[in-house]
């Protein structure tokens, strides 16, 4: 078997299984809507998410939540293998009927590219987080360290290349969050994240994507509790300026 099957099984396998781990009973449902404006410059890319995430139903005693978020992005393409990524996110979070909070959370991190000259997609992305959270009302401070890893598949449909205008994708991918000390006393504090989606590409300025995510998360806030959350993501991605710039065309920002 070839290398970059042997790395497809393995994707797939990690993924699969994520989704067990996860595949307890759900107690929530969200929808999360996201908005993101990239500008690209060269191997350089400049990205701006919008996103808002709320409470659909939940099973549990969560009277309210929802999340709006905004997050500034720096990348920068080393070569066909490798991306070097960056963010600073901010968070506003109705964490229940009682507390809110602000965050702030610088990343670093970077993109590894496993399969880049074949139609299949397959990466893996790291990401270090620092997050500083706040419960408004407060003066207490919360400082957290966090460790992401992403493998993910990338599939074009109904063309042979992803670069290809009027092309429908399909994607599969598993997140994991690791927590270096104390958690951050939040609602949902994330652990595990799958997600399942299609996307399709209008044109080089144009691409829209519709996911299911399932996620595993604690409740830090009420019992310390764990909850199996049903999520339904919109993503909407903006290229500009509006043309076709000549650059390196996997450049793609793939927000959070």
């Amino acid at each position: 078997m070839k290398k970059s099957g042997r790395i497809v099984i393995l994707l797939i396998a990690i993924i699969l299984f994520a989704m067990r781990l996860c595949a307890q009973q759900v107690t929530n449902s969200q929808l999360w809507t996201d908005y993101l404006f990239d500008i690209p410059s060269g191997k350089n890319l400049f990205e701006t998410e919008f996103s808002y995430q709320t409470l659909l139903g939940t099973k549990e005693k969560i009277a309210r939540w929802y999340s709006m978020n905004l997050t500034p992005a720096y990348e920068r393409s080393m070569n066909k293998y490798v991306d070097l990524i960056s963010s600073l996110g901010f968070s506003y979070t109705i964490q229940n009927d009682t507390t809110n909070s602000i965050e702030v959370r610088p990343m670093v991190g970077a993109r590894f590219y496993l399969t880049p000259e074949f139609r299949l997609q397959t990466r893996l992305t790291f990401r270090y987080e620092h997050r500083f959270f706040k419960e408004t009302g407060s003066s207490n401070l919360q400082n957290a360290d966090r460790i992401r890893f992403r493998p993910e598949l990338v599939f074009p449909v109904t063309k042979r290349s992803y670069f290809d205008d009027k092309m429908l994708y399909v994607l599969a991918d598993v997140e994991f969050f690791v927590d270096l000390g104390n958690p951050i006393h939040e609602t949902f504090s994330n652990q595990v994240r799958n997600r399942v989606g299609l996307g399709y590409r209008f044109n080089y300025n144009v691409r829209l994507e519709g996911i299911y995510m399932l996620q595993r998360s604690k409740n830090e806030i009420e019992d310390d509790f764990d909850t199996r959350d049903n999520i339904y993501r919109i993503r909407m991605k903006v290229y500009l300026p509006f043309k076709s710039p000549l650059l390196l065309q996997r450049k793609e920002g793939d927000g959070n």
